[in-house]
């Protein structure tokens, strides 16, 4: 047998066994687990969730059909739809994501409405895809300074600005908060004002933010914090990008809040923030 034979058949035995292995990698049922109907909350250990993490995903997936578990007669855990046998086994199938469990609740008029969990990229940041979700923390100037251009041939693209001038920059007042902790009494959303500051000619150079949402499980959120700086000045542009914000003369004053939003969280949970700054 050629060498590149070799190679390739080694390849395609190595796709075979990855396929083969189940959900991993690429994301596909594990071929043994039956697919339910399990009732909740007794049904989230045939999924490998918590309780802590089985009630955050049936209180999610209800929201986003505008219900509340309460509401429900009954609710159901089923595994995929998409990749269920005759026999209610769920089958090998291939996704571009992982699925984690189709939630349905039973209501009391007789209809059915379910909505399944699915991860893939992000999937870190939330309780719904793992067990030990990570913070993530979305500041202005991570997106700020993107070229914006025509689609146009040839293109046109926007140009930089002069840099601050000395008089506005000395007439700047930066915003810094080293600390602030944030109680958590209810899920849902929160927005909290950070203070005010100047930016001299309007331009955003630096933003940045750390975010401390506390251990074992104290608070989980449904998205990122976002650290948002909005224009106090009469006809102010948003600060989303540096090219269509622009330039103005002077110092433009500013408010900055942060924005995030709950999706569960225990008695006397906090969220603390930390090296807050926009100049």
């Amino acid at each position: 047998m050629a060498a590149a034979d070799r190679v390739a058949r080694t390849l395609l035995v190595a796709l075979a066994s990855l396929v083969l292995a189940g959900c991993g990698v690429l994301g596909m049922a594990d071929g043994g687990r039956p697919a339910g109907p399990f009732p909740f909350p007794g049904g989230c250990a045939a999924f490998d969730l918590s309780a802590r993490r089985c009630d955050a995903i049936v209180r999610a997936k209800a929201s986003g059909l505008g219900i509340e578990p309460s509401q429900a007669v009954s609710i159901q855990l089923l595994g995929d739809p998409g990749c269920e046998t005759p026999d209610g086994h769920e089958a090998l199938c291939v996704r571009t994501t992982q699925f984690v469990v189709l939630v349905r609740f039973v209501m009391a008029d007789g209809r059915t409405l379910e909505d399944g969990v699915y991860c893939g990229v992000g999937g870190q940041y939330t309780i719904l895809c793992t067990e030990d979700p990570e913070v993530e923390a979305v500041v202005p100037t991570m997106s700020y300074m993107d070229l914006p251009c025509t689609d146009t041939e040839p293109p046109v693209c926007g140009t930089r600005f002069p840099g601050p001038d000395a008089e506005a920059m000395a007439a700047e007042v930066p915003l810094h908060v080293e600390r602030l902790v944030i109680p958590i009494d209810h899920d849902g959303a929160y927005d909290v004002e950070l203070g005010t500051g100047a930016l001299a000619n309007g331009i955003l150079e630096a933003s940045s933010l750390a975010v401390d949402a506390g251990s074992n499980g104290e608070v989980f959120l449904a998205g990122p914090v976002w650290l948002v700086v909005e224009s106090l000045e009469p006809g102010g542009k948003p600060f989303q990008n540096y090219y269509e914000h622009g330039r103005r003369e002077g110092v433009e004053r500013f408010v900055a809040r942060v924005q995030f939003d709950v999706l569960s969280h225990l008695p006397g949970a906090t969220i603390t923030l930390s090296g807050v700054a926009v100049s």
